[in-house]
This record gives C-alpha cells, structure tokens and sequence, in this order.
C-alpha cells in the first residue's frame, strides 16, 4: 500500500471520531504493517525513526517491555536494546532520544517516588510536551515540569532532566516527601 492507500485510512479514522491515543496507536501499527521496512542494520532502522510517532509504533511493535531486576538498574544503549528487543522505561527512553535527537529537542525525564521512578523521552515541540516510551505516546500542555511529574506519579518526591546528550539540566526535589 502507498502513501495515498494510507491517508485514505487516516481519514476514515478521523471521520471515525475515534480517541487520539486509539487513532495514534492504529496509524503506528498501520504504518509499522504496510510502510516500514526493518532492516538487520541499526543505523538503517533508526534513520527511518524521524517522528515520535514512528518511534512510539516500532517499540510497540518490536520491542518487549522487560523491567531489570532489582537491584541492578542497567541503562542499556540504545543499539543494546535495538539488539534484544527488549528493555525497561530508560531503555525505552534512550532509544527515543537517539532516533529523534536530530530533529528535536529531546530530554530523558527520570521521576522517581519512595518505591519507583519511571524514565521517559520528553520531546519539546512548540508550545506542547510529548513523552513517548512504555507509557506510549501522550501529550502535554504543562508549563511546568512539577505538573509533568504529577502525571506519572501523584506522591512523587525528585525528578531529574537529561539533556539529549545526556548532560545532567536539574534535579529538583519537592512533591510528596
């Protein structure tokens, strides 16, 4: 199918009044099925990964959600993950910030509670936040980072900001201590 056969689905979803988060995860799975070609070469796979959509459909797709086991927290590469097919939150994240750090700007946001953190590739497009990783792909209109935190956990209690090279930005601790 071409692009043509692809944008007639688009519309008919649209028409469909179908939810955002439904629509987007339908046109990824769309676009994984009749447009992507995997290849067995990392920087060809991820040359094709140039908008968080796209990268949101291949890592439901292809990637499996493992988490670490405790305590042993390893930050993988994102050509390691590429290799397994598999990974947990950070994983997940930096992988995203590699394909889209080129052509966005791309931070890795860590928030953590007393129990749990959670790690996701936060991408700045305009006036809007769009996180995408193994929570899938949503969108923000947060001013703040404080309020994105709140949406991961309600008690969180740090968060901290990475640049898309992986430059420590800020650590902030408040929330729920």
């Amino acid at each position: 199918m071409d692009y043509y056969g692809l944008s007639i689905i688009v519309c008919i979803l649209l028409l469909a009044g179908l939810s955002f988060h439904i629509r987007n995860d339908l046109l990824g799975f769309l676009w994984i099925l009749l447009c992507f070609k995997k290849t067995n070469n990392y920087e060809t796979d991820i040359s094709q990964l140039n908008e968080p959509w796209k990268v949101q459909a291949y890592m439901n797709y292809y990637f499996k959600y493992i988490r670490d086991e405790i305590p042993e927290d390893e930050w993988k590469t994102p050509k390691k993950t590429w290799d397994d097919g598999y990974g947990d939150c950070e994983d997940h994240a930096l992988f995203s910030n590699e394909c889209l750090k080129y052509d966005y700007d791309t931070y890795i946001f860590c928030v953590y509670t007393k129990n749990t953190g959670h790690a996701t590739c936060l991408i700045k497009i305009k006036n809007k936040w769009i996180t995408i990783g193994t929570y899938g792909y949503k969108e923000y209109n947060h001013k703040s980072y404080d309020k994105l935190a709140m949406e991961f956990f309600d008690d969180w209690i740090v968060y901290t900001i990475y640049d898309k090279n992986m430059n420590h930005v800020e650590t902030i601790v408040g929330g729920v201590i």
